[in-house]
């Protein structure tokens, strides 16, 4: 599937790889090009859902507990950052899966209609209504336990979540 839908993997300077998506609609190359990047953090184990599915709302309604925004609203919609770094060192997960010391991670880039954007009061923070979101990019590092950077969120286990249930 990544295949079919993103372009061959690219390395950066920070070792991350990317997948770039071979296809965009028009509104979101548009809304790229007028708000730029928003970087959404999630576990590798969500991976073949959101190829399959896309991403999808934080609601309440349907899953356990609630995401907040900061100041104790609650809001449907996909959670997203425009600070990049910040995303890479505070927010995304880092995840040991078979248990061997090697951490994963997972990032996503998308274009949004910034329009529809509810701004909370944490550090950055937009949610936006999942159907006016695009994925331009899925990236993916990897790195030992001494890699990591202080600060950063581990995952010492394998935990079932929403976003990875196919409902």
């Amino acid at each position: 599937m990544l295949q079919k839908r993103f372009e061959a993997p690219t390395l950066d300077r920070e070792g991350w790889v990317t997948y770039y998506a071979k296809e965009l609609p028009e509104e979101a190359k548009r809304w790229h090009e007028q708000h730029g990047s928003h970087w959404h953090g999630t576990r590798l184990q969500c991976l073949s859902n959101i190829l399959v599915r896309g991403l999808r709302d934080s609601n309440p309604a349907i899953t356990e507990g609630s995401r907040t925004l900061g100041d104790g609203r609650s809001n449907i919609g996909v959670h997203f950052f425009q600070e990049r770094r910040w995303v890479m060192s505070r927010y995304c997960l880092w995840q040991d899966c078979v248990g061997d010391q090697v951490y994963w991670s997972m990032l996503i880039d998308a274009a949004v209609d910034w329009n529809l954007r509810i701004t909370p009061t944490r550090r950055n923070q937009v949610v936006i209504p999942q159907p006016y979101v695009y994925i331009r990019s899925l990236r993916f590092n990897i790195c030992r336990y001494e890699q990591l950077s202080d600060g950063c969120l581990i995952l010492p286990v394998w935990v079932p979540m929403p976003e990875a249930a196919y409902w």
